[in-house]
Protein backbone atom coordinates (compact mmCIF):
# COMPACT_ATOMS: atom_id res chain seq x y z
CA UNK A 1 0.00 0.00 0.00
CA UNK A 2 1.27 3.46 -0.94
CA UNK A 3 1.05 6.40 1.09
CA UNK A 4 -0.20 8.65 -1.39
CA UNK A 5 -2.97 6.67 -3.05
CA UNK A 6 -4.68 9.56 -4.84
CA UNK A 7 -1.42 10.24 -7.13
CA UNK A 8 -1.26 6.73 -8.19
CA UNK A 9 -1.97 6.48 -12.22
CA UNK A 10 -5.10 5.05 -12.50
CA UNK A 11 -6.61 6.82 -9.48
CA UNK A 12 -5.82 10.26 -11.94
CA UNK A 13 -7.21 9.05 -14.80
CA UNK A 14 -5.16 6.65 -16.86
CA UNK A 15 -7.01 3.61 -17.58
CA UNK A 16 -3.61 1.59 -18.54
CA UNK A 17 -0.07 2.68 -17.13
CA UNK A 18 2.93 1.10 -17.58
CA UNK A 19 6.11 3.13 -16.21
CA UNK A 20 7.98 3.96 -13.41
CA UNK A 21 6.77 6.57 -10.38
CA UNK A 22 9.91 8.90 -10.67
CA UNK A 23 12.91 10.27 -13.56
CA UNK A 24 14.58 7.14 -14.71
CA UNK A 25 18.00 8.87 -12.92
CA UNK A 26 16.48 8.06 -9.17
CA UNK A 27 16.63 4.37 -10.09
CA UNK A 28 19.92 4.07 -11.49
CA UNK A 29 22.08 7.21 -10.45
CA UNK A 30 23.28 5.79 -7.80
CA UNK A 31 24.90 2.23 -8.61
CA UNK A 32 26.99 3.36 -11.53
CA UNK A 33 30.37 3.57 -10.10
CA UNK A 34 31.65 6.06 -12.76
CA UNK A 35 28.72 8.68 -12.12
CA UNK A 36 28.50 7.76 -7.95
CA UNK A 37 31.25 6.02 -6.78
CA UNK A 38 30.76 7.14 -3.31
CA UNK A 39 27.60 5.20 -3.47
CA UNK A 40 28.27 2.25 -5.73
CA UNK A 41 31.01 1.33 -3.78
CA UNK A 42 30.21 1.74 -0.50
CA UNK A 43 28.17 -1.33 0.86
CA UNK A 44 26.73 0.57 3.50
CA UNK A 45 25.43 3.74 1.29
CA UNK A 46 24.33 1.42 -1.74
CA UNK A 47 22.17 -0.73 0.71
CA UNK A 48 20.59 2.55 1.69
CA UNK A 49 19.90 3.25 -1.31
CA UNK A 50 17.98 0.16 -2.09
CA UNK A 51 15.99 0.55 1.30
CA UNK A 52 14.16 4.00 0.61
CA UNK A 53 10.69 3.81 0.49
CA UNK A 54 10.33 4.36 -3.26
CA UNK A 55 9.20 1.31 -5.64
CA UNK A 56 12.53 0.47 -7.68
CA UNK A 57 10.33 -1.33 -10.55
CA UNK A 58 8.99 -1.11 -13.58
CA UNK A 59 5.06 -1.34 -12.80
CA UNK A 60 1.60 -1.68 -14.32
CA UNK A 61 -1.52 -0.09 -13.01
CA UNK A 62 -5.33 -0.15 -13.72
CA UNK A 63 -8.20 1.17 -12.45
CA UNK A 64 -8.83 -2.72 -11.14
CA UNK A 65 -6.45 -1.89 -8.22
CA UNK A 66 -7.08 1.45 -7.22
CA UNK A 67 -4.40 1.25 -4.73
CA UNK A 68 -1.84 -0.79 -5.75
CA UNK A 69 0.30 -1.71 -8.86
CA UNK A 70 2.03 -4.60 -9.93
CA UNK A 71 5.20 -4.53 -10.49
CA UNK A 72 6.90 -5.59 -13.08
CA UNK A 73 11.03 -5.61 -13.24
CA UNK A 74 13.32 -4.54 -11.14
CA UNK A 75 14.72 -0.97 -12.63
CA UNK A 76 18.81 -1.67 -12.44
CA UNK A 77 21.84 -0.66 -14.62
CA UNK A 78 21.22 -3.25 -17.27
CA UNK A 79 17.64 -3.23 -17.61
CA UNK A 80 17.75 0.96 -18.15
CA UNK A 81 19.49 0.11 -20.95
CA UNK A 82 16.10 -1.66 -22.53
CA UNK A 83 13.87 0.33 -20.42
CA UNK A 84 12.13 2.38 -23.21
CA UNK A 85 11.80 -0.31 -25.40
CA UNK A 86 10.47 -2.44 -22.71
Amino acid sequence: MYKNQGSLPQNVGYGDFRGLFGVSDMYTEWQDVYFNPELALSPERFAMMEKKQFNHNDVHCTPLDRNTSKDIRLINLDYITVLDEA
